[in-house]
């Protein structure tokens, strides 16, 4: 890595990309943490597993491939615990994670990943991902009762945002497309 690979917009683009990562499923996790009933300190030994694993990969991948590479926890995944946990045990849902990470990694080190994917038409996919963050969506506007100012001001960020930087290549805001 040179001195000229960095550029602002890179870096911007970089910590946009771990803060939505991170924090957007770190919030639906710690939701899902409190209807399981999990203790405080295994809530934040998950966090601390989780960050450092995930700051841990992602360097060395970067390293390894010469390429940005960001590990993170999912997002649907997680808020798809949040609907589960009443009825789901704590160590079936760990068991359920592992599972689920041993045929994610199979399923990726075969090679297959790519043959599955194309295998989903695009509608299901986004279906099911709005099916799950859904239930958090109509959440936000319900907070928008009790702390106005702070809604409306998320969303007014983003519409200002929205018309005035467009999501280019050569925009400072720029994130990379979805496949």
């Amino acid at each position: 890595m040179h001195i000229k690979d960095w550029s602002f917009s890179a870096v911007i683009a970089g910590f946009l990309a771990v803060l939505v990562s991170y924090s957007g499923p770190l919030v639906i996790f710690y939701q899902a943490a409190l209807v399981a009933n999990v203790p405080h300190d295994v809530i934040a030994s998950w966090v601390w597993g989780i960050s450092i694993g995930a700051g841990v990969a992602g360097v060395l991948l970067s390293w390894l491939f010469r390429a940005p590479v960001i590990t993170a926890w999912s997002a649907p995944g997680t808020a798809l615990l949040v609907t589960l946990f009443p009825e789901m045990t704590l160590n079936e849902a760990v068991g359920a994670y592992l599972t689920a990470a041993a045929i994610l990694f199979a399923i990726g080190i075969s090679g297959t990943f790519d043959k599955l994917i194309r295998l989903i038409p695009r509608g299901i996919a986004f279906g099911m991902m709005a099916g799950i963050l859904f239930p958090f969506g109509i959440k936000a506007f319900q907070a928008a009762g009790s702390v106005p100012l702070l809604a409306f001001g998320m969303i007014g960020v983003y519409v200002v945002c929205k018309r005035f930087f467009h999501a280019t290549s050569s925009s400072w805001c720029s994130l990379p497309a979805l496949p």
